[in-house]
Parts: C-alpha cells; sequence; structure tokens
C-alpha cells in the first residue's frame, strides 16, 4: 500500500475538511440511530405495560351502610347510572347524588344513603325522609307449575313455541339444518325484576342442537297478578355451565363457567359473574357498566351524563387522568374499556382497549 507524507502546511489544510465530515457523520447518526434507539425503548416499554395486566378483573357489588349522619333531601327518581331496584338518584340542597342505595335496618323502615363509597370507606349520610316503597302486600305469586307450559322465544329456533312438560321438540330448525330439543332447567330464581313489587323470576332453557352443541339461555318472567308473562331470553353460551342464579336488587345474577380462548368447545374453565336487567319489560339486556370503575395504576374514572351537542360521543366516563371512556365495558375474566384518544368530539380515531381492575356495579 502506498504511503503518503503530508507536509505540515498540507496536514493543516485537511484538518478542517476532516471536522467537517466528522460532523456530517455524528449528525447522521444522531438523525438515524438514536431513533431507532429510542423507538426500541419504546417498543420495550409498551410490551412492560402490556404485559403488567391485572390476573382478573374485580367486580364490587355497591352496598350502603346505616350512617348517623342525616340531610334534608328528595329521592324520587330511579339512578340513572346504576339499574338496579335499590339505587336511587337524590336531590340534596341544590346538588344531585346519584347512586343512592337502600339500606335495610332490622330496627328501622328502610332508609336510603347517598354519598357512600366503598373505595374511601365513607359512610355517607341518610337522607331524612326519604323511605323508599316497600314490597307490595298481598300480591299473588305465579304458580310453579306454570312454568312447565311456558311459552317460549329463544334465537336458535326464532318463532315463540310453548313448552309441554318442561320440554319442546322442533324437527326441522333453519339455523341448525336439523332438529332441537328444547327443556327446562330445574335452576330458578325469584325476585323483583320491574319495581312493581311482586315476585318475578328466571330461569334457564337448555337446547340441545343435534350436532353436539348444547345452548344455554337465560329467560325472565314477569309476574301479572300471578299469571307467568315470558320477557325475554337471551344466549350465554355453547356448552357453558351455570353455577348459581339469583335475583338481587332488581338484577339477575348470573354465576358461570364459561370459556377462554383456548378452551376447546367440551371444556370451559373461566369463571365469571354477570348481571343482567329486564329492560321494557320485554328484553333482558346484560349490565356491563358501573358507577365507578378503577384502571391500572390507580386511575378512577366516573360516570358522566352524555353532552347533548352536535357531533358529540357518547362517553360514559371521565377518568382522573384526563382520559373519556366510551360506556359499554366488555366483559370476561379481565374486562376492558375503549378509551377515545382523538379528542372529546373526535369520532375519527380509533378507541383503544384498555384492562379494568376493578368496576362498582
Amino acid at each position: 500500500m502506498a504511503r503518503h507524507n503530508y507536509s505540515r502546511r498540507a496536514r493543516r489544510r485537511l484538518t478542517p475538511a476532516l471536522l467537517i465530515i466528522g460532523a456530517i457523520v455524528a449528525v447522521a447518526l444522531v438523525v438515524n440511530i438514536l431513533p431507532r434507539i429510542a423507538s426500541l425503548y419504546a417498543i420495550s416499554t409498551a410490551s412492560a405495560d402490556t404485559l403488567d395486566l391485572p390476573e382478573r378483573t374485580v367486580i364490587v357489588q355497591s352496598v350502603a351502610a346505616p350512617s348517623t349522619s342525616t340531610r334534608e333531601g328528595a329521592c324520587t327518581t330511579r339512578s340513572a347510572l346504576v339499574p338496579r331496584a335499590d339505587a336511587w338518584a337524590c336531590t340534596v340542597g341544590d346538588q344531585l347524588y346519584d347512586p343512592c342505595f337502600e339500606v335495610k335496618d332490622l330496627d328501622a323502615p328502610t332508609a336510603i344513603v347517598c354519598g357512600a363509597d366503598n373505595l374511601s370507606g365513607a359512610l355517607g349520610f341518610t337522607v331524612r325522609g326519604a323511605v323508599p316503597p316497600g314490597p307490595a302486600t298481598g300480591a299473588p305469586q305465579i304458580d310453579p307449575a306454570a312454568f312447565a307450559s311456558l311459552p317460549v322465544t329463544i334465537d336458535l329456533i326464532g318463532s315463540p313455541v310453548t313448552l309441554v312438560n318442561g320440554q319442546y321438540y322442533a324437527p326441522n330448525v333453519e339455523r341448525t339444518g336439523g332438529s332441537v330439543l328444547v327443556a327446562q332447567s330445574n335452576l330458578r330464581a325469584e325476585g323483583d325484576l320491574d319495581a312493581d313489587g311482586d315476585l318475578d323470576a328466571a330461569g334457564l332453557l337448555v337446547a340441545d342442537a343435534g350436532d353436539g352443541r348444547m345452548f344455554i339461555y337465560l329467560y325472565a318472567v314477569r309476574n301479572d297478578n300471578g299469571t307467568p308473562v315470558f320477557a325475554g331470553s337471551t344466549e350465554l353460551g355453547d356448552r357453558v355451565k351455570v353455577d348459581a342464579l339469583e335475583i338481587a336488587n332488581g338484577q339477575i345474577r348470573v354465576a358461570m363457567t364459561t370459556h377462554t380462548g383456548e378452551d376447546p368447545a367440551c371444556c370451559p374453565t373461566l369463571d365469571v359473574d354477570y348481571a343482567y336487567n329486564l329492560v321494557d319489560g320485554s328484553r333482558i339486556a346484560q349490565y356491563v357498566n358501573g358507577w365507578r370503575i378503577e384502571l391500572q395504576k390507580g386511575v378512577q374514572c366516573l360516570p358522566v351524563q352524555p353532552q347533548a351537542t352536535d357531533n358529540a360521543e357518547p362517553f360514559a366516563y371521565q377518568c382522573s387522568n384526563g382520559a373519556w371512556l366510551r360506556n359499554g365495558l366488555a366483559p370476561g375474566s379481565v374486562w376492558y374499556a375503549q378509551a377515545v384518544t382523538g379528542g372529546a368530539n373526535n369520532g375519527s380515531t380509533p378507541p383503544d382497549n384498555v384492562p379494568v381492575v376493578r368496576i362498582w356495579q
């Protein structure tokens, strides 16, 4: 290799050029490589956040305890945020409290307590004189034998059918391409679903599709002066296992074992507890909201009334970190909320799924 001997004057002339070249290389490194490093770091951080999921979402049943503090007020309407028969909206002074919950005290008439908070432990206050109506006295009950000949409708068959001795056989069902046998389960619950003071009911229908599938349906029955009136049904799933069924505070509570994404159809392993409401006396809807939800890192989100303005998104929650969440959570082992990242009135940005740590229902 040829060797070049530069004079001192030539070296002095080359030094500025070398410095300029070095500066250009340094700038290129900063512009091209550092963002990649930052990007890699961001991906690493996002992965860590993604893995930091709750094992399952905790569902807290909101209840109020008796309170020695009292205030003057009025409770004349049901809660707009919690669709339960024991949840009220109360006006105290110029402030609206929602939800307020009934407290059943053995030594006194049922009272309504506002401001109770399961999270902080606050007991709230009793609204003086606001006593909710009690159950109707002397209301006739549904004869249990009437359920065996109940007219029912499930979406697997479509048209209404009438049970005979608790069963129905449909020989030609378009959806399955074969026969379906519907049988009534012995598991049933009683309670007031429409806040009229008498005992309604909820039960299960098992539909054998004849091809290995076994669909479980939840149904509701209204008490019309002692006569059972079928009020709707909803599918719980194929080959799910219902462990418990009850009516509490005007809601149907279903504890069941359903499928994870990895479970085979035969063998569900995911234990869930879902709530359902009778809507307009004619259909069953799953209750998938809460009057408070908690996200990761202790972020608290409270429901707000939808904005009645043009192009306004129907947000249901405003969070302590400034985020807005849509109403309608996605239930499962871990529940998810949808965060709107494009601003309060911009529906162009797709929502992000956000895991929920706790729900107060």
